[in-house]
């Protein structure tokens, strides 16, 4: 059995400049690929897409299984779902309560699935509460299985309590920006800088001028992108205080602009499940006419033809910065979460907004948890990003230094070729395994080997 595995791999897949090169394998590469919020589901199916892309090239047969939403951006992308984690996305401590038992039921579902086909390797995105947890659990039960983690979490700006065990679990982390590769590098990780994902989804945005011009906008109007919730969490916490800001910021800017211009305010949606409820919520504040605009491509248009955004914290304030749209960013948690963080974790971080964390510099405004209630505070700093040239110039100036720090398009396609020969590695250690594991497995290994 080792004599015929040792004949099999040494015609598998090796690198070879930018992608792997292969013949012939016993059987096809597995692959799992984990995550579980809309941001993370993006970028997982983009680095599926690459993936299968990248074992056409090579002459490799693929399978591809995923923790992720059913129906979603991974099925369209190629995935087989074997654990649904749509929905179970949430930030803070009480807010997660609902969600505990969908994702315990979800990661029971996947952990049953890879023990009867055990994956060569594992590709984690971003998701830390769930897919922390169960990488310990794979690097335990599936030895062989090589993990990457793509999008790391970015907690490690605020703490750096989980980097010891993501580190030892992974074997190849896919850093997307300098800082996460040196943290990470520190700590004795395998770190791979592969860029960060969503300069491949801007650059296959609308330029300002052509996305203004879809949307029917003349030159003197002006669009405010409101950009409030991608959780149903932030419909109740975050939206309230964003969409009376930009009610405030719409009647500023109407009441100072020129004879014949218009003021419009636009929402981009990220999780269409999200849409009654949040028309509705838009309508008691005044908002009923916004524009919602939902699916990746519209929503990207949408923000491009922004003149200035109001919007949450997370991956939002890194597209808007790179498509060069000044922003205001809020966020609050319930109170019960945030007496926990302030008094028992003693959490009181500089920033919260994803692109101020990564340049450790005030690049925007943000108003956090008491500061995020005060809209009229919010829409006073919209309007200086809007009118007052030395603050919107100070703004583009540090986003023209993150778009630097993030790297340029192509991040799916390296992760994607990483990932690959960690399913060669995997491959290769479980091959004899399958000989060895007995009962069942050995002879259906048998039975495919001579087949």
């Amino acid at each position: 059995a080792h004599a015929a595995a040792e004949a099999a791999t040494a015609e598998a897949p090796v690198p070879g400049g930018e992608e792997v090169q292969a013949t012939r394998l016993a059987r096809p590469l597995r692959v799992v690929v984990s995550t579980g919020d809309v941001s993370g589901e993006m970028h997982a199916a983009a680095l599926v897409r690459a993936l299968r892309a990248a074992a056409r090239a090579a002459g490799v047969s693929l399978e591809v299984v995923a923790c992720g939403a059913q129906g979603g951006a991974l099925s369209e992308a190629g995935a087989s779902i074997i654990a649904d984690t749509g929905g179970t996305s949430s930030i803070g401590l009480a807010e997660a309560l609902p969600h505990v038992v969908p994702a315990y039921l979800a990661q029971r579902r996947a952990r049953a699935a890879l023990l009867l086909r055990p994956p060569d390797a594992a590709c984690l995105i971003d998701y830390p509460g769930v897919n922390v947890p169960f990488g310990e659990w794979l690097h335990k039960a599936v030895s062989s299985c090589r993990q990457c983690y793509y999008v790391p979490p970015n907690e490690w700006l605020l703490t750096d309590r989980r980097t010891p065990q993501i580190v030892r679990n992974t074997h190849k982390l896919l850093a997307v920006y300098p800082g996460e590769a040196s943290h990470y590098a520190e700590f004795g990780a395998a770190v791979t800088s592969v860029g960060h994902p969503l300069a491949d989804a801007v650059a296959s945005a609308p330029s300002r001028e052509e996305a203004r011009r879809a949307m029917g906008a003349a030159p003197g109007d002006a669009i405010i992108a409101l950009v409030p919730a991608s959780r149903a969490q932030e419909l109740t916490l975050v939206l309230p205080p964003l969409a009376e800001a930009a009610a405030r910021l719409r009647a500023r800017v109407a009441a100072s602009a020129e004879p014949g211009c218009t003021c419009r305010v636009v929402v981009p949606l990220a999780d269409a499940r999200l849409k009654s409820t949040l028309r509705s919520a838009l309508s008691r504040h005044g908002l009923a006419d916004a524009m919602i605009v939902s699916g990746r491509k519209e929503a990207l248009a949408a923000l491009a033809a922004a003149d200035v955004a109001l919007c949450k914290t997370g991956s939002v304030n890194l597209e808007l910065a790179l498509l060069g749209v000044p922003q205001v960013a809020a966020y609050r948690v319930g109170t019960a979460t945030a007496f926990i963080a302030r008094r028992l974790l003693k959490f009181r971080p500089v920033h919260v907004s994803l692109a101020n964390l990564i340049l450790e510099d005030t690049a925007h405004p943000e108003f956090v948890q008491e500061a995020a209630d005060d809209a009229a505070a919010i829409a006073d700093a919209a309007w200086a990003q809007l009118a007052d040239g030395e603050a919107r110039g100070a703004t583009l100036r540090a986003y023209a230094r993150l778009r630097a720090m993030l790297g340029g398009p192509g991040a799916a396609k390296r992760a994607a070729d990483e990932v690959l020969l960690s399913a060669l590695e995997g491959y290769r250690r479980r091959i004899p395994r399958d000989w060895l594991d007995g009962g069942t497995r050995a002879a259906e290994g048998a039975a495919s080997w001579a087949a």
